[in-house]
């Protein structure tokens, strides 16, 4: 079995207020309403279904299937440990896919897993050769033996991993998450969360983080000043205006094409990249391909970061094939229009998946 290489529990808050019986404690009421007030004013969070299960070493997913469709899963068990599964039956095996009629849109797997997939199952070309699992949410019980996951091709839009406390790689591209919490999982090594809807997502409490892929989606920032041991970043296609690389000693790849980067943060970030990296490392700067692309570098930043060791690139159409060429820089400024504009480029504009594929990890 392939499996790629790696959420605040919520919640409802049901305020009861009791009605006062008698205008001696008039003055103690309002205080009380104002409190309560205070509390219901904050965002109500949402419960994910799982987050109430009991159990430890229970995974449990959310299918928009319907009874009777398959499901494709996989999993390798910790120590040979027996697993189970409420929700769906057929015969499954440890360390390969099975597929599985789904008796209920809630599915548990039960049992010390050491790797758990459900996303999409691809053959030999890349091809995806299962249909879709159209998992909405997975909420993982305590589970000391996981340590990866990979749920990319579905329809998440809720997820809970905290508990999840020794999870080192994790895979959720393609899906629609909009906020993930890794502030559990201080294990992990690996996240790849590419094609989503992050506007934000917190790493200060990933140390151990070598791998990043975070592309198309509609980040604006990102602290990476924890991340010492990041080596490398995809992070094309957000509307990223500046990044910091300085803390990231071991950086020796950097994707950052289709964001907002131009003028003095371009400078600052070019800056913040390590000195003498290997001489195999990758700095992919602009799409030129793309006639949204707002990152531009002048040729004096790129001449110092060529000293520094860096091999800084832009993608360019060449015979009908997208192509990395060397990037020298530019002489001019991006225009007014170019500057902070909030469409996203078209399906024409960009490059096709197969192009691109080239450029990922």
């Amino acid at each position: 079995m392939t499996i790629l290489k790696p959420y605040p529990e919520m919640k409802k808050l049901n305020q009861q207020h009791k009605k006062a019986q008698n205008l001696l404690f008039l003055p103690l009421l309002l205080l009380a309403l104002f409190s309560c007030k205070s509390k219901d004013s904050e965002p109500e969070k949402s419960f994910i279904i799982g987050q109430d299960e009991k159990r430890p070493n229970v995974i449990t997913i959310v299918t928009d299937k319907k009874p009777g469709e398959q499901l494709v899963l996989g999993y390798v068990s910790a120590n040979g440990e027996p697993v189970s599964f409420e929700g769906a039956e057929g015969k499954h095996r440890d360390g390969g896919y099975s597929s599985l009629t789904i008796k209920s849109p809630i599915i548990k797997i039960v049992g010390a897993i050491a790797l758990f997939e459900c996303g999409g199952v691809y053959d030999a070309n890349g091809v995806l050769a299962s249909k879709p699992n159209k998992i909405k949410s997975l909420v993982v019980s305590p589970s000391p033996a996981l340590s990866r996951i990979a749920c990319a091709d579905n329809i998440i839009d809720q997820i809970d991993l905290r508990q999840a406390t020794n999870l080192e790689r994790f895979a959720a591209g393609n899906n629609l998450l909009k906020e993930i919490d890794f502030s559990q999982n201080r294990k992990l090594e690996m996240a790849f969360l590419y094609h989503n809807k992050l506007k934000t997502i917190d790493f200060s409490q990933n140390p151990d983080l070598e791998i990043l892929s975070c592309y198309d989606n509609e980040l604006e920032k990102l602290d990476l000043r924890n991340n010492k041991r990041l080596g490398g970043v995809f992070l094309q296609g957000n509307k990223l205006s500046s990044l910091d690389f300085s803390a990231c000693e071991r950086l020796v790849k950097v994707i950052c094409f289709s964001n907002r980067l131009f003028g003095a943060e371009m400078s600052k970030m070019l800056e913040s990249l390590r000195s003498n990296p290997p001489k195999e490392n990758s700095l992919i700067l602009v799409d030129k391909t793309d006639s949204e692309e707002e990152n531009q570098a002048n040729g004096e930043d790129i001449a110092l970061v060529k000293k520094r060791g860096w091999k800084p690139t832009s993608l360019e159409k060449e015979a009908g094939k997208i192509v990395e060429k060397d990037y020298e820089g530019e002489n001019d400024s991006p225009s007014k229009e170019r500057k902070g504009h909030d469409k996203w480029r078209t399906e024409q504009e960009r490059l096709t998946q197969a192009e691109r594929q080239n450029f990922r990890i």
